[in-house]
């Protein structure tokens, strides 16, 4: 299913697919993460590195009109009213437009 990567490592946001029967996995396989979390962000789901904050050489990004810096990679999808991870349908350019990655 289509989610959308957010590397603050190569400073990129870009259309990845996510195997919907094996969502956690997937989300490990992007991320380059064991652990994850989510947090809610304008209607989608926004999967970040649950271990982040601990990691050595980390980088960090911020979405426009959030209110905390996120660490490390981070995966957008959204969730169906059972709270299962579905394909997002937020567009790659509004993302790209809400991504502030933190300088060096």
């Amino acid at each position: 299913m289509r989610a959308i990567l957010i590397d603050p490592f190569a400073k990129t946001v870009s259309e990845i697919d996510i195997n919907k029967d094996d969502v956690l996995s997937g989300l490990y396989s992007a991320m380059q993460c064991d652990t994850v979390d989510v947090v809610r962000y304008m209607d989608v789901d926004i999967w970040v590195d649950d271990e982040g904050l601990m990691k050595e050489n980390q980088k960090f990004f911020h979405m426009v009109a959030g209110h905390q810096p996120l660490a490390g990679r981070a995966v957008i999808m959204e969730s169906n009213d059972a709270g299962e991870s579905i394909a997002t349908g937020m567009e790659l350019d509004v993302i790209e437009f809400l991504t502030m990655f933190e300088p060096e």
